[in-house]
């Protein structure tokens, strides 16, 4: 049976300066020529973790924005749950309206500081509240 190991990238795969160090690249990428599964879960998007880990030659699908992306190693969607443009208002305006003092954009992956975003037909779109 073959085992799949999935790391956490900040605080985890990452060094405190962002970066992979070369020992733990050479290391892994090593095992993964000699067949381990290895994989990453991380909040960032595709893009940010794809920076940080670019001395890593992952070919598993990585996990991105806590879960609610699945990417194929050529960057590619293969599964993917995100909010309707409704879904991201209604969810944006009760966290704004129930919790003023605490309200952080970020909290839902819709969300950024640019805005609230969903998914149309492919593309990110910018939602007007």
């Amino acid at each position: 049976m073959k085992t799949l190991f999935i790391t956490d990238l900040d605080g985890t795969l990452l060094k405190s300066d962002k970066t992979v160090s070369k020992e733990a690249a050479e290391i892994i990428n090593r095992l993964i020529d000699e067949g381990m599964a290895f994989s990453y879960a991380t909040a960032r998007s595709i893009y940010s973790s794809s920076v940080l880990t670019g001395n890593v030659n992952f070919s598993m699908p990585v996990i991105t924005k806590n879960g609610a992306i699945i990417h194929n190693s050529d960057w590619s969607i293969l599964k993917e749950n995100t909010f309707t443009k409704e879904e991201a208002i209604e969810i944006y305006g009760r966290l704004a309206k129930e919790n003023p003092e605490r309200f952080e954009p970020d909290l839902a992956m819709s969300f950024n500081n640019a805005g609230i975003f969903y998914k149309d037909q492919g593309q990110a779109t910018k939602a007007e509240a």
